[in-house]
């Protein structure tokens, strides 16, 4: 037995020594987070913790420093073996200074994450705008809808996670090891980890119901718009379901981010399940949310170009959903890895293009909405419809004050059980309802 302690001193005096040796040549070339996190570095003063010195010798022979720099190929592995035996500062120090010993690159990829995030944002609210001014000026309500308003609320909400992703989660870590950080900034990051997991759930939840409202406003049918009432419904609940369960992850909530710190007690459920489901619940939705509009469509008798054009722009939602499916890969290692502040990058880069491209689908026909006042009879002979005129284009102008009038729309009081007029003259007003969906919307 003393044998082994004597030989793991060895060991240790030998890394620390090389650490020594190598920290002041390569200090300069080092990220500016990882000189922080390293706890005096004069040479003098370099321990490393005999807790984790049997992460070193399970594979390799005593003093074997090239098998020992091997063995940390596997970086995730080996941070886990050292949290299993140390406390999490230990950890840190420890794989700090053995990365450094085997001149293991230092990762960082939070420059990509801010690029992204600034220059998608970019485009979001400037089309976002599109929308609204166009909806002002252009249509024959001169002001906002509920699903106006409602997408309004998601933008108010959305324009902070901006600087939240930069300031917040790229500031404090996202996209970099997390032993190059110091303690704090580990907490730091989980703390906004967490914020934006909350107003992620919140943004595409208020995105939904104002697609939702749209839908409402433009199909009659008593009983497409009672389907309609119930997905809301159910938006609403699925969103304050995962709210809750996010703020109440962990008991208590402050273990969420006290497990980087030495003294932390309590339980958390099971994250990466918790994950997975929330996925899985914004990917039905989605699907749901094409599906019912070309449903209603299907049914509508009218020229097949009419409703060809009208099924594109409900599809251009495919899009978000797409991105909703690729995010999937991203849950992997969600709330299960011990390097989060390096595998959560991948959740907060699709997460963040989910959002945005799904504010950018529901407000892409109001660039359309422009240039159909600019250009109508370009516009209109594109889908194979008659030139948009003042009274026509993109379906808005009608004789009620209300464009989306529900009951101007049925007419006779002869109506299947859906609210669909059986006869020929219903059939012209549907004509003017597929008018209205070929051109201003789309889905999410």
């Amino acid at each position: 037995m003393i044998i082994r302690r004597s030989s793991l001193a060895i060991i240790a005096t030998t890394v620390a020594v090389s650490a020594a040796t190598i920290l002041p040549i390569s200090s300069g070339q080092r990220h500016a987070n990882l000189l922080s996190s390293r706890v005096n570095p004069h040479p003098d003063s370099i321990h490393l913790p005999l807790c984790a010195l049997d992460c070193f010798t399970a594979t390799c022979s005593e003093l074997d420093l090239s098998c020992i720099c091997k063995s940390l190929a596997q970086q995730s592995q080996t941070f886990s073996c050292f949290q299993s035996s140390c406390n999490f500062s230990e950890s840190l120090t420890t794989m700090n200074l053995t990365q450094t010993v085997c001149s293991a690159p230092v990762r960082d990829r939070s420059g990509r994450f801010k690029t992204m995030n600034l220059a998608l944002s970019s485009v979001t609210l400037m089309i976002a705008g599109i929308r609204f001014i166009s909806k002002y000026l252009f249509s024959i309500r001169q002001g906002f809808g509920p699903d106006d308003w409602t997408l309004l609320a998601a933008g108010f909400i959305g324009i902070p996670c901006i600087a939240f992703n930069i300031s917040g989660l790229s500031s404090h870590g996202l996209g970099k090891d997390i032993w190059i950080l110091t303690p704090d900034d580990a907490a730091s990051f989980a703390r906004w980890f967490l914020a934006m997991e909350v107003l992620y759930v919140v943004i595409m939840t208020i995105v939904k119901i104002s697609l939702s409202l749209f839908y409402l406003d433009l199909f009659p049918g008593t009983t497409f718009r009672r389907v309609l009432w119930g997905t809301i419904i159910f938006n609403i609940a699925a969103g304050l379901s995962f709210v809750i369960g996010s703020l109440a992850q962990c008991v208590p909530l402050g273990l969420a981010w006290g497990q980087f710190s030495n003294s932390s007690h309590g339980h958390c459920i099971d994250m990466n399940s918790f994950g997975w489901a929330n996925a899985a619940v914004n990917v039905a939705t989605d699907l749901w949310l094409i599906v019912i509009p070309l449903f209603q469509l299907y049914k509508l008798d009218t020229q097949w170009r009419r409703k060809l054009s009208a099924a594109i722009m409900f599809m251009t939602g495919v899009i978000a959903t797409i991105v909703s499916i690729l995010r999937f890969q991203s849950l992997v290692h969600f709330a299960n890895t011990a390097n989060p502040t390096w595998d959560h990058w991948s959740i907060a880069w699709w997460s963040t293009i989910e959002v945005n491209i799904s504010i950018i689908c529901t407000c892409i026909p109001s660039i359309r909405l422009i240039l159909a006042h600019i250009f109508p009879r370009a516009i209109g002979s594109s889908l194979g419809l008659p030139p948009m005129t003042e009274e026509s284009w993109i379906g808005e102008k009608m004789s009620s004050p209300n464009p989306l009038d529900i009951e101007q729309l049925e007419l006779c009081n002869n109506r299947s059980i859906d609210g669909v007029s059986k006869t020929s003259e219903s059939i012209q007003r549907a004509e003017g309802v597929l008018e209205m969906v070929a051109h201003p919307a789309t889905i999410q």
